[in-house]
C-alpha cells in the first residue's frame, strides 16, 4: 500500500494522543501532473502494523491537521489545491466538505492547513498554498472561504538579481507580482487575529486577519525559501511574541516581532543542507527541534548555545552510510 509512497504529513489528535494521522503523496509533487491517489491512514500505538482506518483521495496529500476544538475533524489539504475535511467517526470515507468543485478555491498546492480558534467567530480553518493565497475556511454554510491575503513579493535586500543589484531595482513593480505561500503560524497571544506567513521568496510578513491589503511588518534575512514559521507558545508578551522559522539556506532563524532583522541565527557549521522543518519544545521554552534535508535530527537550547544542537541524530542505512 505504501510502497513508493512519501510520508508527507503527520499529526496527533489532541483529545487521543494515541491516534496518529498519517499522509501519504509522492517523491516528486507536481500540480499541472496527474498523480498518483492519496493516502489519510490513522494510526494507533496498539497496532503498528495496519492502520485502523484508511481515506483515499484523488491527489497526494499534502498536510493534514486534526480539529482541536472537535477531534473527530481532520481537515486535508492536497496536491492540486484541495481542501477536505473528514469526520473520522463516520463509517465511510467520503469528506464533510470540500473545496474542489469550489469556484475561487486554491489553484496550486496546499503547503499548510491549520484549524484557528477566533474568539469572534469560533473555531476556523486557515490554508496555504503555492498561489499565495492565505485563505479561512467555515463549514457552518457548506464550505465557504474569506481570503485572508493574495501574498506578493517584496524587495529583498538580501536577494541579489541577475544583473547584481537588489532584486526589484531595475525591474520594478515587484510588489505586484504573487508569490507563494509555503507556511503560516498564528500566536496564542493575538485570539487568532495575527498571524506570520512564511514565503519562497525569503520573507516573513506579519499580517492581520481583518485587513487584507496591506502587510503590518516583513522581516528579511533567509536568502532562500521559508519552510515553516513556528510562534514560541511560551513568550506571552502580546506586543512582541518570539516566533521562529528555517529555509533553504541552511539555517534556522529566531525573532522578536517588534525587530525587523533576527535576534539569532542556528547553524551547526557541518550542515550544509536545507532546513525542511521546526517545531518548539511544549515544555521548555528555549528548545526547539529541526530537521535537516540529508536526514539529521537536532535538538537545539538557545540558553546554551545557538551555533551548536545539544543533541544531533543521524539515521544509518544498512550501506552504512547516514
Amino acid at each position: 500500500l505504501f510502497r513508493s509512497r512519501q510520508v508527507s504529513c503527520i499529526d496527533i489528535n489532541v483529545a487521543n494522543p494515541d491516534l496518529i494521522a498519517v499522509g501519504y503523496g509522492e517523491y516528486e509533487i507536481d500540480c499541472t501532473k496527474t498523480l498518483k491517489e492519496g493516502i489519510l491512514c490513522f494510526w494507533t500505538l496498539k497496532n503498528p502494523n495496519f492502520p485502523e482506518k484508511i481515506i483515499r483521495t484523488d491527489h497526494s496529500i499534502t498536510c493534514c491537521q486534526f480539529s482541536k476544538k472537535n477531534p473527530h475533524l481532520i481537515a486535508v489539504g492536497d496536491s492540486h489545491g484541495n481542501i477536505a475535511i473528514y469526520n473520522i467517526r463516520n463509517n465511510d470515507n467520503k469528506p464533510l466538505a470540500e473545496s474542489k468543485d469550489l469556484e475561487g478555491k486554491h489553484t496550486d498546492i496546499v503547503w499548510e492547513v491549520q484549524w484557528v480558534d477566533r474568539e469572534s467567530k469560533g473555531e476556523s480553518l486557515v490554508s496555504v498554498a503555492g498561489d499565495g493565497r492565505v485563505i479561512e475556511w467555515s463549514m457552518k454554510k457548506g464550505l465557504e472561504f474569506t481570503e485572508l491575503m493574495q501574498l506578493k513579493r517584496e524587495t529583498n535586500p538580501n536577494q541579489k538579481d541577475v544583473f547584481g543589484g537588489v532584486e526589484g531595482d531595475k525591474k520594478g513593480g515587484m510588489t505586484f507580482i504573487n508569490t507563494g505561500g509555503l507556511s503560516i503560524d498564528f500566536p496564542v497571544t493575538e485570539n487568532g487575529m495575527i498571524y506570520f506567513a512564511a514565503t519562497e521568496d525569503c520573507t516573513i510578513h506579519r499580517c492581520s486577519v481583518s485587513y487584507s491589503e496591506q502587510y503590518y511588518e516583513t522581516y528579511y534575512g533567509h536568502t532562500g525559501p521559508i519552510y515553516k514559521v513556528r510562534c514560541n507558545p511560551f513568550w506571552h508578551s502580546v506586543d512582541c511574541p518570539i516566533f521562529m522559522t528555517c529555509s533553504y539556506d541552511w539555517t534556522v532563524r529566531i525573532w522578536k516581532t517588534k525587530e525587523l532583522s533576527e535576534k539569532l541565527v542556528c547553524h551547526e557549521m557541518t550542515n550544509k543542507e536545507q532546513v525542511n522543518d521546526v517545531q518548539w519544545s511544549p515544555h521548555t521554552s528555549s528548545v526547539f527541534a529541526s530537521v535537516t534535508n540529508d536526514g539529521r535530527i537536532e535538538i537545539w537550547d538557545l540558553k546554551k548555545d545557538n551555533l551548536n544542537p545539544q543533541i544531533t541524530y543521524f539515521d544509518t542505512l544498512a550501506d552504512g552510510t547516514k
